[in-house]
């Protein structure tokens, strides 16, 4: 049984298959859809450009595989001891494995004003269908929040002729995870397509004028949207009586306990590449591999989790990449060719443990591919190779 329809339940659903087992497979998801796609509600949904959420899977797919699915449902309680899951239809359903992939929500700004000013976010279908009709009439967008999505949001905006502005407390935009350099580069991007970005700057209170700040300023808007991160889904786990600390805590196979397995954005994992630190990942990527991991180890594979974390982006005509755990690095190694940027990032031993890169379109995730595939193999590439770009980096594989 899994609970959560999102890309890391559907995943594991089919990884199970693949992997042989061949007994019943239940999805319960809490949204009436069919399972889809989140990535492209920040981008062609959004602006119109594209309609239709796309299914991760088709309905005949699930039915071809065997695999259940109980949508527009949640569950309720995990009772540990009968190995049965209560669910809001007042059902109960019997497991023998069972994975929480139950996700995360946006996190809500609580300030002055916001009880009567709709401050939206962008997580699921319901987010969009609100957001789309003040996307397409509004003229000031204020975006709170300076992370991937609200860039993302300020670039389809941009895109659609609006004014926008990009309110970020911290001292830069992108600060969790993607290293300084390449966050100036997307800042002085956004600047030049005309979105003004504020940072070191909190919010104090909305209106219908806009966003008052921390500094007495006005960010005069009509539409106001808070990206400011998400919050792992983690109730079930609790109630239950499971370890969360930061997410569901898991071991090096995504097992939480007898029995229960997690994977996804609620999930925080031992990962053995990274002498099992604790890592909780929030990418469509991640949620699709530590899906497949976990389906498998359900079904009796028993591996430990030796995919590479990474992550992409798109804004305007860049390409933003990340492979492994870019903050876990000592020192850092930069590589400059054709109007590509990639960072190495490596540890106090010289081994290779994240990456960086951004250029146009895709060309960035080429070298993105070829520093997984190092990271994986725990190697210590030679500095000077990977900062000259007349030497290819695919010669370090062999």
């Amino acid at each position: 049984m899994i609970i959560g329809a999102g890309f890391a339940g559907v995943s594991a659903a089919f990884a199970m298959r693949e992997a042989g087992h061949a007994g019943p497979i239940t999805i319960v998801g809490d949204e009436a859809h069919l399972p889809y796609e989140r990535p492209p509600l920040s981008k062609g949904l959004l602006t119109g450009s594209h309609t239709g959420l796309m299914p991760i899977r088709k309905a005949a797919d699930y039915a071809v595989a065997g695999i259940a699915l109980t949508t527009g449902a949640s569950a309720t309680g995990i009772d540990r001891d009968r190995w049965r899951v209560e669910l809001s239809t007042g059902h109960a359903l019997a497991y023998d494995r069972l994975l929480l992939a139950t996700g995360a929500a946006p996190r809500r700004l609580d300030l002055p004003g916001s009880d009567a000013v709709t401050i939206h976010t962008l997580r699921n279908a319901a987010d969009l269908a609100r957001l789309q009709p003040a996307f397409a009439g509004a003229r000031r967008l204020a975006i709170v929040g300076g992370g991937l999505i609200g860039l993302e949001l300020a670039a389809a905006a941009r895109q659609r002729g609006l004014a926008v502005t990009v309110i970020e407390a911290g001292p830069r935009v992108l600060g969790r995870g993607v290293p300084e350099a390449l966050a100036s580069v997307l800042a002085e991007t956004h600047r030049s397509n005309g979105v003004t970005i504020l940072t070191g700057v909190a919010p104090a209170s909305v209106s219908a004028a806009g966003v008052a700040l921390s500094d007495g300023r006005l960010v005069e808007a009509d539409t106001i949207i808070a990206a400011i991160g998400v919050t792992p889904r983690t109730a079930l786990a609790e109630q239950a009586g499971l370890a969360v600390a930061g997410g569901i805590v898991t071991d090096n196979m995504l097992q939480v306990a007898e029995g229960i397995f997690a994977a996804g954005d609620c999930a925080i994992s031992a990962h053995p590449l990274f002498d099992d630190a604790m890592v909780r990942l929030e990418s469509w990527q991640s949620a699709g591999d530590y899906g497949v991991a976990a389906g498998r180890n359900m079904a009796g594979q028993g591996q430990p989790i030796g995919v590479v974390p990474w992550m992409w982006s798109d804004q305007y005509d860049l390409g933003l990449y990340t492979a492994g755990v870019p903050a876990a690095g000592a020192t850092t190694v930069d590589r400059i060719e054709d109007g590509l940027v990639t960072q190495f990032q490596l540890d106090p031993s010289g081994r290779l443990v994240g990456a960086a890169s951004l250029g146009s379109g895709t060309s960035a995730s080429r070298g993105i591919k070829i520093a997984s595939r190092l990271i994986a193999a725990r190697a210590a590439p030679d500095p000077g190779h990977l900062a000259d770009p007349s030497r290819p980096l695919k010669a370090l594989l062999q």
